[in-house]
């Protein structure tokens, strides 16, 4: 609600103008995380269930009570799930 009108209105634009990346998915071959908030209204639950399917081998968590800045939103719950994904690499 602080950013000014101007700027939110070019991300947007740069957003709708990108490429879909989307076929690139299957081609990635390193682990990943998808991490979404249950309540992400930009991207939902459906798309970070879309990119676990296409990312072979991902891990997904779903964070309820968060919506797009799971990181902030729900600090502790994304930092156990950051933490749980990597020491599965040791």
């Amino acid at each position: 609600l602080r950013a000014a009108p101007e700027g939110a209105a070019a991300a947007q634009r740069g957003m709708a103008a990108r490429r879909d990346y989307s076929d690139d998915l299957p081609k990635i071959k390193v682990p990943a995380l998808v991490i979404v908030g249950r309540e992400d209204p930009i991207r939902p639950v459906a798309d970070a269930e879309f990119m676990h399917r296409a990312l072979s081998g991902s891990a997904l968590v779903i964070i309820e009570d968060a919506a797009h800045m799971t990181n902030m939103e729900q600090p502790e719950v994304f930092n156990q799930a950051l933490q749980e994904f990597l020491r599965s690499f040791h």
